[in-house]
């Protein structure tokens, strides 16, 4: 039993593992995530027109802003 333990968790391990190219990627700072999209549609929830627009405006062109001073940093 103890066998098929040591297997069973080796073998996940090996599964589950990332390799390093994926934590290489770095996304362009124009893109939006999943993450900025879920964040976008809860801070527009309820707005409509002129304000949800300068909402996303302003929340985007902040995100670029904080991506770019990391590049160069």
């Amino acid at each position: 039993m103890k066998k098929v333990a040591v297997v069973f968790f080796l073998f996940a391990l090996m599964l589950s593992a990332v390799s390093t190219s994926a934590y290489a990627y770095v996304a362009p700072c124009y893109k939006d995530t999943l993450i900025n999209k879920t964040g976008d549609w809860f801070a527009t929830f309820g707005k409509k027109g002129m304000a949800k627009k300068q909402i996303l405006t302003k929340r985007k062109y902040d995100r670029v802003v904080a991506c770019t001073s990391k590049k160069r940093a």
